[in-house]
């Protein structure tokens, strides 16, 4: 019997951020030598630690950015043009992507695109008309959630489309730990400034005296504010109760700071990190006006957080206070916070979304 020739697909990205690696490694081990992957490096944003060879089966390319943060990079035309499927990244300023799709569709080979469904402005930004074409030519998308999912149905109606749900951990790294005390705030994110951390930093002055001395503030990250903070928290005369750690993505090291935490706290817009929070069972104070990043999807107020105005430090810390004095009735909810994680942002959910996508939903 004559054994069927092995199909081959290829994913070729800007770059792969290091908080991926559960996931490649998932779809790298579940489709075996039929994929290959290509990432860039450096991201576009410095602080953000890529994967590398050295992490996962991967070939590395050398990003280089122009005006715009437009992306050149040197990409295996003749294995793209080749594959029975490639996804590339969903972003208009990456020039080689609309050739390289434009000459794919002349080969009758299908191409997917996987990213943010609309810009950080939303579907009515004019910059959607650019992103919206690039849509329009694929042969099919991948989004980070299910609303992204079924807006892009309406507007695209024969397009296969797949969700990918952001995911940090497998379902079994997934739980909140019932026996651990807990009086931290906690911030994980980038420090820069959409993110907002010094309005946190300012809402804990404010109600510090009205906690005990052991609760403190916890932040983890790096980013162009480092040295704001650390000048700010060294002349703070609550700088013993104020915490800057540093980038850590140790899935140990950060369960362990999750579980000493009541609640996190997103005082800009909402990333990757309020995912991660739920994972640990941890509620999260969410800015309410903000340019939310889709994982935004995952937020039910009062049921694993709860909002608050943006740019107004007074509320900011008044919502701190009023989760510190419901904390037992919030650490009820840390299971039911951190299952309902494990059933929608998984990395074993994630990972099919893409194998789906990959093989446009033929598993043989």
């Amino acid at each position: 019997m004559l054994q069927a020739d092995r199909r081959s697909y290829i994913i070729c990205v800007a770059s792969l951020g290091h908080y991926r690696l559960r996931t490649i490694r998932y779809v790298k081990e579940r489709m075996a030598n039929e994929l290959t992957i290509y990432s860039g490096t450096p991201a576009y944003d410095r602080y953000i630690k890529v994967l590398s060879s050295r992490d996962v089966d991967l070939r590395e390319m050398a990003n280089v950015y122009g005006p715009y943060q437009v992306l050149f990079q040197r990409v295996p035309v003749r294995k793209i043009l080749a594959a029975d499927n490639v996804i590339f990244d969903l972003n208009p300023r990456i020039p080689h992507v609309w050739i390289l799709m434009l000459i794919r569709k002349a080969l009758r080979r299908p191409t997917t695109l996987w990213g943010h469904a609309f810009p950080r402005r939303g579907p009515s930004s004019a910059s959607d008309a650019i992103r919206g074409l690039m849509r329009s030519m694929s042969d099919g998308l991948v989004t980070y959630t299910r609303s992204q999912a079924a807006e892009l149905a309406e507007l695209h109606p024969v397009k296969d489309i797949y969700t990918a749900p952001n995911a940090l951990y497998f379902r079994n790294e997934i739980g909140f730990s019932e026996n651990t005390t807990r009086t931290d705030i906690i911030y994980v994110g980038r420090l820069e400034s959409s993110k907002k951390v010094l309005d946190l930093l300012m809402a804990f002055e404010l109600i510090a005296h009205h906690l005990p001395d052991y609760c403190r503030l916890v932040i983890v990250g790096e980013g162009n504010l480092r040295s704001t903070l650390d000048k700010m928290v060294s002349d703070s005369p609550l700088g013993r109760r104020i915490k800057l750690m540093g980038h850590i993505d140790i899935y140990e090291s950060l369960k362990e700071l999750y579980g000493r935490a009541f609640v996190s706290v997103s005082p800009g817009y909402v990333g990757l990190s309020i995912t991660q929070s739920f994972a640990f069972g941890v509620p999260m104070i969410i800015s309410r006006h903000e340019p939310h990043s889709p994982e935004i999807e995952a937020a039910v107020e009062n049921r694993n957080c709860v909002y608050f105005e943006s740019d107004d430090v007074n509320a900011l810390a008044q919502k701190i206070l009023s989760v510190w004095q419901d904390r037992r009735l919030w650490c009820s909810r840390g299971a039911e916070i951190a299952h309902f994680c494990a059933d929608e942002y998984s990395v074993e959910a994630m990972g099919e979304g893409i194998i789906r996508a990959l093989k446009r939903g033929n598993d043989s």
